[in-house]
């Protein structure tokens, strides 16, 4: 296996490995509770981008609903990393309010209308606007 190829096909599944890695230690040496959620996000991430890249190499299938899968898992996890962290209640409210209409709008794209064939950006634009 090349570099190129390495990178073109396992680079995110890495870089959730390493994360894992590094929280993993972290939650070692510091023992808090709240990189338990974390720990669990990037493990369930490395998971289904592991699986996402074999797909593409070894299989025809397509694999765009584990991207929905990898939307979801980050909207939920996050969300929850980030309302424990607040201690204010009107920034735990307003994390709670764009998670949950963030994962309403996922299950209902997903799961009611049944468009998992196509790469969701307006999905991943979200997720990626509440994380910020």
């Amino acid at each position: 296996m090349t570099l190129y190829s390495f990178i073109n096909n396992y680079l995110e599944p890495t870089g959730y490995f390493i994360y894992l890695v590094a929280l993993w230690l972290y939650a070692r040496r510091y023992k808090e509770k709240l990189i338990t959620a974390l720990l669990a996000y990037c493990f369930l991430t490395f998971a289904v981008m592991l699986t996402a890249s074999l797909m593409v190499k070894y299989s025809n299938a397509a694999n765009i609903w584990l991207y929905n899968i990898h939307a979801f898992l980050t909207i939920i996890f996050l969300g929850f990393y980030f309302r424990k962290l607040f201690l204010s209640r009107a920034k735990m409210r307003a994390v709670t309010l764009i998670s949950s209409l963030i994962v309403l709008y996922l299950l209902v794209k997903n799961i009611v209308l049944q468009d998992f064939q196509l790469f969701d950006c307006m999905g991943y634009s979200l997720v990626s606007g509440a994380v910020v």
